[in-house]
């Protein structure tokens, strides 16, 4: 059997195990997508029940205003009341100045009647010449009483004229006080109406705000766990992650009987780190975590009574994720806010649903790079085998008396062959397997460079390495 046939039989056999590896994996992984996809489902709803609370105070916020409108109504009803009870005084007022007026012109007709007797008295006066001393008594006391009600009448018109004055005062006096409350509505419709709009905008650009930012940090996440390939390196994205959210962060391994500081952002720990400290509420979160496999957080009070210590300071929010691997707690993680600007404005289930999202990413990783790094070291061994395979065609071709020329072009048909054996077997790997033969490849030459073997294997890889740059 020649070494094409042999090479064509394995890699039937490899084929056939990578079509079932590669069902198994389409599952594993149309699952995990449908987890992820729910819970970056379960996110949004969250964010939209915020964005939801903000509108509805803004509804309520609307309601109070419209209270507000229809008091200010109810107080101008109250005014027009009193407006019209004044235009009524003023009818009144109206009606008693023209009664004046009608008895001022019976006392003016009743002094023409008189004036009239007496020029009829006078015309008598002849007739009555002997009575005209008792009669000039009764006149002059008659013409007494009439100037008397002429004064009357004259200081009764003088006073209606006041009266009329006054009226008419209090009315421009309440004419302008209902003008000055109808401006006042006016303004303060117009104020709560710009103030509803501005409050508007604002809850609306804090919600694109908040959306924005926490796309814009998811997605640097899922750039940094897409460059990762070691379990260090994906536990250092979750260290770099969480210090966007919070200014302290520490990563524990966890031992035997103890836990191990890997690594830390903003904490001022001891070089040496087994004399580093733990307080006594700080380790117990961390103990809960471990022991619980969730997500646990510390409250402001209990983290009072870590001053002192090296996890000092005066954080509004703390918590513990631990990060397991297969079912095993393989390390967990302490994070805190101490020091950091604004922690009112901070949000407790914000920060743990964030810390969720990064466990929940962290998981298939972890689990799918050992089964990676089993794959790349068994193509690292089938690289080895197809170089073995090609020196031993090689001492083949030696042995069947094979020299110069046309050993030298067996032995690069041989390789190309070898190449693209290995380049079918990797299609579906990771792209880091790629390169597993070309190293293989120049191990065996640089180990074999004494061997004939190892200097036309050495002549192929160096005569490639041009063709390579030029193109």
């Amino acid at each position: 059997m020649d070494f094409r046939t042999s090479a064509t039989k394995e890699l039937s056999t490899i084929l056939d195990r990578l079509t079932q590896a590669a069902d198994a994996a389409a599952q594993t992984a149309r699952a995990e997508a449908t987890a992820e996809a729910q819970i970056t489902i379960d996110a949004v709803n969250a964010q939209r029940a915020t964005v939801q609370q903000a509108l509805q105070d803004q509804l309520d916020a609307r309601e109070t205003l419209e209270r507000a409108h229809a008091k200010l109504e109810t107080e101008h009803k109250k005014l027009e009341t009193a407006r019209g009870k004044l235009e009524a005084e003023r009818a009144r007022f109206s009606s008693d100045n023209a009664r004046l007026v009608t008895d001022h012109a019976k006392i003016e007709a009743e002094l023409a009647k008189l004036e009239s007797e007496r020029a009829r008295l006078e015309s008598e006066r002849a007739r009555l010449e002997s009575e005209r001393a008792k009669l000039a008594k009764d006149a002059d006391a008659l013409r007494a009483d009439v100037a008397a009600l002429r004064t009357e009448l004259e200081s009764t018109h003088t006073a209606s004229q006041a009266l009329l004055a006054e009226s008419n005062d209090a009315r421009e006096q309440l004419q302008a006080r209902l003008d000055a409350a109808l401006s006042d509505v006016t303004d303060t419709t117009a104020r709560a109406a710009e103030w509803q709009a501005e409050q508007g905008r604002m809850i609306r650009d804090q919600a694109v705000a908040l959306v924005s930012r926490t796309l814009d940090r998811m997605l640097a996440v899922s750039a940094t766990f897409a460059t990762v390939s070691t379990e260090d390196e994906v536990l250092a994205a979750v260290v770099e992650a969480l210090a966007s959210e919070f200014s302290r962060v520490a990563l524990f391994k966890i031992g035997l009987d103890r836990l191990d500081v890997l690594q830390h952002a903003g904490f001022d720990f001891p070089t040496d780190y087994t004399h580093l400290v733990v307080p006594q509420p700080i380790g117990a979160i961390l103990d809960r975590a471990v022991t619980s496999g969730q997500i646990e957080m510390l409250s402001a009070d209990a983290i009072a009574a870590t001053t002192g210590t090296p996890f000092g300071g005066s954080p509004a929010c703390a918590l513990a994720l631990p990060i397991d691997l297969d079912g095993d707690m393989c390390a967990v993680l302490y994070a805190d806010d101490a020091g950091q600007p604004h922690q009112a404005f901070a949000s407790t289930g914000l920060r743990r649903t964030f810390a969720m999202l990064l466990r929940q990413l962290a998981a298939p990783l972890l689990l799918r790079l050992p089964a990676e790094m089993k794959a790349i070291a068994e193509l690292r061994a089938y690289a080895a085998h197809l170089v073995a395979e090609l020196e031993n065609m090689y001492d083949a071709d030696v042995s069947m008396q094979r020299k110069g020329h046309d050993l030298h072009r067996r032995l690069q048909d041989n390789l190309e062959c070898a190449r693209g054996i290995y380049a079918q077997r990797v299609s579906s790997e990771p792209p880091a397997a790629a390169a597993l033969l070309e190293e293989e490849l120049a191990l065996a030459a640089s180990v074999a460079h004494a061997t004939p073997f190892g200097r036309d294997l050495s002549a192929l890889l160096g005569a490639a390495e041009p063709r390579v740059a030029e193109a």
